[in-house]
């Protein structure tokens, strides 16, 4: 039997790493055509949401009357709806970070957990409305009407209370710290819990599972 020469192992060997270099490279390729298809696909879906945001955004400022309009979860930072009916509309989980809502009708409106963040609700009305767990933090409710609305859990830090009435307003665990209240707060019968952090910073003990403020005009507590 003729055996191999060396150079006729070596050829072998070149031509085996070659067509492994060769296999390698083909799958290196398409696994960059698929990583790119899919970052083209995530751009383009970014852009739909985008276009339907922008959509979403002229048929909220072209319509006066939006009530008991699904907004859940929608992304609405900075958006200006001074004066809408919003009546029992449902802004679950929504983004409204900077809006403007002054004056707004919001009445039994659903804000559960929503994001409004340093926007404006001077003189809106948000009477029997669902704002458990949502962020009011420096947000203007100055003249703001929220009489036996639900707050729970929500945070008004820093915000400006000033002429507001919360009237009969559940706030259990609700973290006023810091709001801005003056003498002419209404918050008659405000419920309360030994979670609730008051504009002084403080909580008070309650006796009972809740408490609730003095039913006399306006509190100050």
């Amino acid at each position: 039997m003729v055996r191999p020469s060396w150079s006729d192992r070596g050829t072998r060997a070149d031509v085996g790493v070659a067509v492994i270099t060769t296999t390698v490279i083909s799958l290196a390729i398409f696994v960059l055509q698929i990583l790119d298809e899919n970052r083209l696909g995530r751009e383009d879906a970014k852009r739909q949401d985008q276009l339907a945001n922008q959509a979403l955004r002229l048929q909220l400022g072209l319509t006066a009357n939006l009530s008991s309009m699904d907004l859940h979860g929608q992304d609405l930072r900075e958006i200006n709806l001074p004066n809408k009916h919003l009546e029992r509309a449902d802004f679950t989980n929504a983004d409204l970070t900077g809006a403007d809502l002054a004056g707004a009708h919001l009445e039994r409106a659903h804000l559960l957990g929503a994001n409004l963040e340093g926007a404006n609700l001077a003189g809106a009305y948000l009477e029997g409305a669902d704002l458990r767990n949502a962020d009011f933090s420096n947000v203007v409710l100055d003249g703001a009407n929220l009489e036996n609305a639900t707050l729970n859990g929500a945070r008004l830090a820093g915000a400006s209370l000033s002429g507001s009435d919360f009237a009969g307003v559940k706030a259990y665990g609700t973290d006023l710290a810091g709001a801005a209240v003056g003498k002419d707060w209404n918050a008659a019968n405000l419920q309360y819990d030994s979670h609730t952090v008051f504009p002084n910073g403080k909580t008070y003990a309650c006796k009972s599972e809740t408490c609730s403020l003095p039913g006399a005009a306006r509190q100050s507590r």
